[in-house]
């Protein structure tokens, strides 16, 4: 997210004035805090913290961190029309996903398992989104299209909570709370800065 604000502010001086730039560096902070809290997980609870590998997810982190910045930036960058980008980058995530079933050791039953449909339906609603975002690039720059984006959050979150069954304590639902009311505040000021 910051990558892609950032992108947006110093290569394309998207953020003119002295204002914007404030109202934008604490809408980005407000959406990146609220990010961290709606992950964050209660040190107290066993069920979360038996598997954990930090070092696999941190280069997992790395890794899509790139690519995320790299989608929106090389768009951009090239001053492709967003419409012309949407094909094919949905069959280039619908051939990844297939890659990456067909190498998983988990790909047999993957699709037997109703948590899999449950998350094709999120992935049709990200696209939806990531379709108007693209699209909101050209009006409004890179760094509020893409942080606003980001609101999206709020509804995966609370969706895999409600509707998938995602495990929280009462801890980690204060958290989740919170940082959905950042993300929301970091959201509305994005949306004043035009």
């Amino acid at each position: 997210m910051a990558g892609n604000a950032l992108a947006g502010v110093l290569i394309w001086h998207e953020w003119k004035t002295g204002k914007m730039i404030t109202m934008g560096t604490v809408a980005v902070i407000c959406l990146i805090v609220g990010a961290t809290f709606t992950s964050l997980r209660d040190k107290n609870d066993k069920e979360h913290n038996k598997d954990e590998d930090m070092g696999a997810g941190i280069r997992a982190l790395i890794i899509s961190t790139i690519g995320y910045i790299g989608y929106t930036v090389i768009v951009r960058f090239a001053n492709v029309n967003a419409k012309a980008v949407i094909l094919p980058q949905a069959i280039g995530m619908f051939i990844g996903a297939v890659i990456f079933v067909v190498i998983s050791k988990a790909a047999v039953t993957a699709f037997k398992n109703r948590h899999t449909w449950a998350n094709m339906l999120t992935g049709i609603i990200w696209g939806v989104g990531n379709i108007f975002m693209f699209l909101a690039i050209p009006r409004v720059g890179l760094a509020i299209s893409y942080s606003l984006a980001q609101a999206g959050i709020v509804i995966s979150t609370f969706g895999s909570i409600w509707f998938l069954g995602e495990h929280k304590t009462h801890r980690e639902m204060q958290y989740v709370v919170f940082g959905s009311a950042l993300i929301i505040v970091g959201s509305t000021i994005l949306g004043m800065m035009q």
